[in-house]
């Protein structure tokens, strides 16, 4: 969703917009932000990009959060990888594609 791959408005700058209406605090986009990062930084590895993500098929989405947190962060504390869900749903449904199927955190 970023206009450079002709997808439209990123991620990061609707989550800036939300900061500037006032619809999220500074606080929360920081961390928002930060998860979103990471998670773009795995997918990137995959020849993928959360803007991408985003934009396509949410079932997709759903089935890449989940390879995310319950694969790449599997060593790290269930406590977290729940906060990373929280965080990733929350900037999907601020971007307008809310995932339709909550992945969930094998433990």
């Amino acid at each position: 969703m970023n206009e450079e791959d002709g997808l439209g408005v990123g991620w990061r700058e609707v989550l800036e917009d939300r900061v500037r209406l006032g619809g999220i605090k500074e606080s929360t986009l920081a961390v928002y932000v930060s998860s979103g990062e990471l998670f773009n930084d795995w997918l990137s590895m995959r020849g993928l990009s959360f803007d991408a993500v985003i934009s396509g098929n949410s079932q997709t989405a759903s089935g890449l959060v989940g390879d995310y947190l319950n694969g790449y962060l599997r060593s790290a504390e269930v406590g977290y990888r729940r906060s990373v869900l929280k965080h990733l749903c929350a900037v999907f449904a601020l971007c307008g594609r809310p995932l339709m199927d909550r992945p969930l955190i094998r433990t």
